[in-house]
């Protein structure tokens, strides 16, 4: 049903289209077998032909991590985003999607730029819900950049906005990441903008739980993580808190906990 594209392929005069990601055509397949289904529920058509067909195969590479150049145009193109600040903390300190939509602000100290990891969102019984982590492993304080801190003050004037215009209507959850009416997100609607983003960068293939693997390479790149803190370059030489991850630690050098990145780049690139 995929594997041929381009309907005009081989016809004079037309030139195929480049193939869709496989992502977008996993998508388009869902989004036929679900219409089918209506249709076979509201009695329009007999069967749904499409639960007959596989699902396009979502691609077994995937990009991990990213260099300097790719960050910089990943902050680009975020830039003004009403979730910009979520894509910020998830390349800067390594948060799982359910870490980071779980997140509330009386998790977060920004004048010691102390973030403290208590909860996640999961899927339980079809149901979103926020669950406490369970390990000690799992529950954690991680110290920010400069640059995510920048970016939470503004997301939080932005999200005051939004709730001075709302009223009444605003269901206050508490949450840093909430929808347009302060609920908890949808996390498959984060991954769908996180997929037209990154297709905008340039970054095919790096899906959003990607950021959390690339964040120790990200600020190792960045000047961040230098030898001078952390020991060598190579990944396995790094503390176990950066190859997890979970690159903002309260073990961060002072200097680093108030470099501000931004500034960094524009001084040494």
């Amino acid at each position: 049903m995929f594997s041929g594209w381009s309907l005009t392929r081989g016809i004079p005069g037309h030139h195929a289209a480049p193939r869709p990601s496989a992502s977008t055509l996993r998508h388009v397949y869902k989004l036929v077998r679900n219409t089918l289904g209506d249709a076979y529920r509201m009695e329009l058509v007999t069967r749904n032909v499409a639960t007959q067909v596989k699902a396009p195969p979502l691609s077994s590479q995937h990009r991990v991590g990213l260099d300097l150049a790719e960050a910089k145009r990943l902050l680009k193109v975020i830039d003004g985003e009403r979730l910009e600040a979520l894509y910020v903390l998830a390349l800067a300190t390594g948060l799982r999607r359910g870490e980071l939509l779980a997140l509330r602000w009386d998790d977060i100290d920004l004048g010691s730029r102390q973030l403290r990891v208590r909860r996640a969102m999961q899927r339980v019984d079809g149901k979103l819900q926020i669950v406490e982590l369970k390990t000690s492993s799992a529950r954690r304080t991680v110290v920010l950049p400069q640059l995510a801190v920048r970016h939470l003050q503004e997301h939080k004037k932005r999200q005051d906005r939004e709730h001075l215009a709302l009223g009444d209507t605003w269901r206050e959850h508490g949450l840093v990441f909430a929808s347009s009416i302060g609920t908890p997100i949808e996390p498959r609607n984060v991954n769908r903008r996180w997929d037209e983003l990154r297709q905008r960068a340039g970054l095919e293939g790096l899906r959003l739980h990607d950021l959390r693997h690339g964040c120790a390479t990200f600020l190792q790149v960045s000047g961040i993580a230098s030898d001078a803190s952390f020991g060598t370059s190579r990944e396995h030489a790094l503390p176990a808190a950066l190859r997890a991850g979970r690159c903002g630690t309260p073990a961060l050098p002072d200097a680093v906990r108030g470099r501000d990145l931004r500034h960094h780049w524009a001084v040494r690139h």
